[in-house]
């Protein structure tokens, strides 16, 4: 696996350029929609340079299964979030705090495609599928 990894190292700068220009397309083609939001892996730390790694969109908790499972259908992999820890059977006599926000947040987010071998015609798919089931 290291070797992977070296292999991708020297290719580093190209792979975050494309995933960050996929980005881009992603946050112009959904700029202030009405029914979703798509997360800016910067927030509020312009110093930092974000790697890219998922694009999110937040989604009311009661579309999120519905997204998922529409972009299935166009052959589109998306995925909500792994499971929150606390929330896993081993620790479910722990003792915990309320998680609600975090639960909360867990129901919204929905992780779409940002692979840097995506070409535009697939960026574009992923765009127009999203914005067809929110227009629907």
């Amino acid at each position: 696996h290291a070797a992977i990894g070296l292999g991708q190292l020297e290719h580093f700068q190209e792979m975050l350029m494309r995933k960050e220009a996929i980005f881009r397309q992603y946050m112009e083609a959904f700029a202030n929609h009405p029914h979703f939001q798509l997360l800016d892996p910067q927030g509020s730390c312009p110093r930092l340079r974000s790697n890219y790694w998922m694009a999110l969109l937040k989604v009311q908790p009661d579309r999120s299964d519905a997204l998922v499972s529409y972009l299935a259908r166009r052959k589109i992999q998306a995925r909500k979030l792994w499971s929150l820890n606390h929330t896993l059977p081993m620790y479910k006599n722990c003792p915990r705090a309320s998680l609600s926000s975090a639960e909360t947040l867990a129901e919204q987010l929905v992780a779409i495609p940002c692979w840097q071998g995506m070409s535009d015609a697939d960026v574009h798919h992923v765009i127009q599928s999203i914005l067809s089931f929110f227009s629907g």
